[in-house]
């Protein structure tokens, strides 16, 4: 077995690998030293130290006003791992603040709508916060439909709870029509509401919209959502509820 090999797939590079193994074998020692076994030159053999060090896989000590290297215990090697999670999270996190901007300069040209899928309650929660991302910019009231009837079944208190932070959060104001079997939701400081027959005009998933933007969230067994941008879209839609508004007030 080539151990240098070995190393670099758990995450060493060539040139740690081949430092690593000459302190772990010296057992401890100079720079100059663990240079000359590794054939890695002394300036980055001290630079690798360094890395090694603040990976937790060598120590570092002085004695005799000298300066000497130790390799830690195989065992710590684990801690590459965590490392490398870290570095992905990271990573991760990065890539999701990046990915609306690099998305809205690819469809710049050709005029595209944006769509983005969720899953899940947790993604539902995500699908909501990038929806009313930059909300307190715009005027608009959010006009959106739901089935408080599905929303209590689906989603549990402590989600509903977040939902209400995230409103509060924004701002948000809005235009809702709903269905409710057990009773009438009023009229907030912030918000009109107008119930709708779930028998004559059932309402069985979630819709929002406000600006150039678009949730809707299906509220079957699996919660999923999926975020539009794009203003034609959205000005349709906008359309169609203003009809289906007046057409809830002639119905009453």
């Amino acid at each position: 077995m080539e151990l240098s090999k070995e190393l670099q797939k758990i995450g060493l590079t060539e040139k740690e690998s081949k430092v690593y193994l000459s302190v772990l074998e010296l057992g401890e020692d100079s720079v100059q030293n663990i240079a000359n076994k590794s054939k890695v030159n002394r300036a980055t053999t001290y630079t690798i130290l360094s890395s090694l060090v603040k990976k937790g896989l060598c120590s570092i000590y002085e004695k005799a006003g000298k300066t000497f290297y130790l390799a830690n215990a195989p065992e710590f090697l684990t801690s590459l791992f965590e490392l490398q999670k870290q570095e992905i999270e990271e990573r991760k996190n990065s890539f999701e603040k990046l990915l609306p901007h690099l998305q809205t300069i690819h469809n710049r040209k050709g005029g595209k709508p944006t769509i983005k899928f969720f899953e899940g309650r947790k993604g539902l929660l995500k699908c909501m916060e990038e929806f009313l991302d930059g909300y307190e910019k715009s005027n608009e009231q959010v006009k959106m439909a739901y089935s408080k009837d599905l929303l209590d079944k689906l989603i549990d208190p402590l989600d509903r709870l977040k939902f209400r932070d995230i409103r509060i959060k924004y701002k948000v104001k809005s235009k809702v029509l709903y269905n409710f079997k057990e009773g009438n939701l009023k009229d907030t400081s912030d918000g009109k509401r107008r119930k709708v027959s779930d028998k004559k005009f059932p309402i069985t998933a979630d819709f929002a919209v406000y600006g150039d933007r678009v949730r809707i969230a299906s509220m079957g067994k699996s919660v999923s959502a999926v975020l539009i941008t794009d203003k034609e879209v959205a000005k349709t839609l906008k359309t169609i509820f203003d009809l289906a508004w007046k057409g809830a007030e002639d119905e009453k």
